[in-house]
């Protein structure tokens, strides 16, 4: 009767063990599929933030416009005070040790070179004008589009650190 109390009690031991070690290559198996989808949402904004490049190239190409001095002073104070609140931003986000984000604002900054690179041009015409004009508001709302997905990318990485610390 011991002995198989005994050997009943080593296959406890053994049936615990394997069950925790079933549970440990779970877990594993779980962190490798949300490393994996991490990395597939990094590829993502990485695609997102070529196609943003591409798009500023193609309008910097399109655009052959001249502006007065004043305009230009205009513009490059608004760019100031924006380039100066995607400072702010990177700060705020580089504490929060998001990569995501710096990536994103820099298509921005490249974004806002483009735009002084073709403000410091000249006039040519109110029809170029206003192709500049339209060309500005792409730029501006290709602008608008990556701090959405740079949102979609915070919200989607504060989950996975969320998900990882249960």
């Amino acid at each position: 009767r011991e002995r198989t109390r005994i050997k009943q009690a080593q296959l406890a031991e053994l049936k615990v063990k394997a069950a925790r070690e079933e549970a440990e290559r779970q877990r594993k198996i779980d962190e490798a599929k949300k490393a994996e989808e991490f990395l597939l949402e990094q590829e993502m904004m990485r695609e997102k933030e070529e196609e943003l490049r591409r798009e500023a190239e193609e309008i910097e190409r399109q655009r052959q416009v001249y502006l007065t001095q004043e305009q230009i002073r205009q513009r490059m104070a608004d760019l100031d005070r924006r380039v100066q609140t995607a400072k702010e931003q990177e700060m705020a986000e580089a504490r929060e040790g998001t990569e995501k984000v710096k990536k994103v604002i820099d298509v921005e900054r490249e974004i806002e070179a483009v735009e002084v690179e073709d403000l410091t041009i000249g006039v040519v015409g109110e029809q170029r004008t206003a192709e500049a004009e339209e060309a500005l508001r792409r730029a501006e709302d290709a602008a608008r589009l990556a701090a959405e997905a740079l949102e979609a990318a915070h919200v989607a990485f504060q989950r996975s650190e969320e998900e990882s610390m249960r």
